[in-house]
């Protein structure tokens, strides 16, 4: 309003599913900002509007100046690219100064668990996975054979116990990554990049270096598309 207090339009609130509540913390607070989003693009999309959350993290995440961190997981590079389609500015508001929407927040109503379609853009990326010399069937085949990301797929696909299940050298760096690590048709990702099991790391480095780009741009390409 033009004194500066604020007027509500709609109230809107959900709950997580048992999936969702397996989410890092700053993937749920991403969610909070895509639903609301989603739910009020009528109102929203063509003009612009102040996007407030109360979770630091999401200022340097969702800034709408700055490209998303490639360490950031691949639903929250998902959800960056669908925000860039809006007009917005990422307001954080401590939580103490943002109570009339907390207050909501504590009494949800019932989620009827409608399901919601895939959107095009990300059909388009799943559909391009496929595309390169090393498929994501290759891959999804490597790591289910691998003895370290076999069993990290499987944290990831059930939920991660809270201490390390292993005291293998191998395995720790997943354990410290786990709420960075995310599942596409089988194969791990850490952010954007493709986890790639030891199987086809060779075969990897030699497509990265088919095109002769020199050994200080393909470490570059390598650490850009692969882990």
């Amino acid at each position: 309003m033009p004194d500066g207090s604020e007027k509500p339009v709609a109230y809107a609130s959900r709950t997580l599913s048992k999936a969702v509540q397996n989410y890092s913390q700053v993937e749920k607070e991403g969610l909070a900002c895509i639903f609301g989003v989603k739910k009020y693009h009528s109102y929203l999309h063509g003009r612009k509007f102040e996007l407030v959350t109360d979770h630091k993290p999401l200022q340097s995440l969702f800034n709408e100046a700055k490209s998303t961190p490639p360490q950031a997981t691949s639903i929250i590079q998902r959800w960056a690219l669908m925000l860039a389609n809006y007009e917005y500015n990422l307001k954080f508001r401590h939580t103490s100064e943002r109570g009339n929407a907390d207050a909501f927040s504590r009494l949800p109503l019932k989620d009827n668990n409608t399901q919601v379609p895939m959107s095009a853009d990300t059909i388009l990326l799943l559909e391009n996975l496929n595309q390169g010399p090393i498929t994501t069937t290759e891959i999804s085949n490597w790591t289910a054979k691998d003895p370290v990301l076999s069993r990290a797929l499987n944290f990831e696909r059930t939920g991660w116990p809270n201490e390390c299940p292993s005291s293998s050298n191998d395995f720790k760096p997943y354990f410290q990554r786990r709420n960075e690590l995310s599942v596409e048709d089988g194969c791990l990702l850490w952010g954007n990049r493709v986890i790639v099991p030891k199987q086809g790391r060779t075969q990897i480095l030699n497509e990265l270096h088919g095109s002769h780009p020199g050994i200080a741009r393909m470490k570059s390409l390598a650490r850009m598309l692969v882990w």
